[in-house]
């Protein structure tokens, strides 16, 4: 996946990894690789028979930081957590995190992820200066399958300030999604284990 890394993109640009194969993670995918507008993303997926297979050993599998317009579609993510020893992989299958201002449409869909410790999939804003509306607006998580992590399935947060009006992310969408197995961390002191989170969230939707 390095060789990604060094490929200069233009809207509308599609990265296509081979079905079946596996590849080392994480996948980086840096603000420069935008997508310009929400008709034109920029997109990972698979092509021939099956979907490609991103496995991260010792962190998250997906890197997605101050970015737009992303979709990251038909693809399997895998870690190394084990539930039971409560040792392996300390990361998330897709950690996609806004450190400014407000980021839109992020679409994940068909994914399967498994196996990390923090979460499958999480979604956070981490502002420098706990601003709100430094998250994403359109996020839709569809037909994925999120299960054997360890504190959740699916995360998203953002900074809390008791007096400070305004949300992290808005426009949020969870949809023909399953999160099952993610049994939580032994001594964390507070909920754990949790399927779907959204948190710091205006106008979430999840459904079926």
């Amino acid at each position: 996946l390095g060789r990604i890394t060094m490929q200069e993109y233009g809207t509308d640009d599609t990265v296509l990894l081979e079905g079946g194969a596996h590849f080392d993670g994480p996948l980086k995918v840096p603000q420069i690789w935008r997508g310009e507008v929400a008709e034109h993303p920029w997109r990972v997926s698979s092509y021939g028979e099956g979907r490609a297979v991103i496995e991260a050993t010792g962190g998250d599998g997906i890197i997605v930081k101050d970015a737009s317009h992303i979709t990251i579609e038909n693809l399997i993510i895998t870690g190394k957590w084990n539930a039971e020893l409560q040792t392996g992989n300390d990361g998330e299958g897709i950690n996609a995190s806004g450190t400014g201002s407000g980021h839109s449409q992020l679409q994940l869909r068909n994914l399967e992820i498994s196996g990390f410790k923090n979460a499958g999939i999480g979604i956070h804003a981490r502002p420098r200066n706990m601003a709100k509306n430094s998250g994403w607006n359109g996020v839709l998580i569809e037909d994925c399958e999120v299960h054997d992590n360890g504190d959740f399935g699916i995360l998203f947060d953002g900074p809390y300030v008791y007096d400070q009006p305004g949300y992290s992310h808005a426009d949020v969408t969870v949809r023909r999604t399953r999160a099952h197995h993610n049994r939580g961390l032994k001594n964390k002191g507070e909920h754990t284990g949790s399927g779907i989170v959204l948190s710091d969230v205006d106008q979430g939707l999840i459904e079926h």
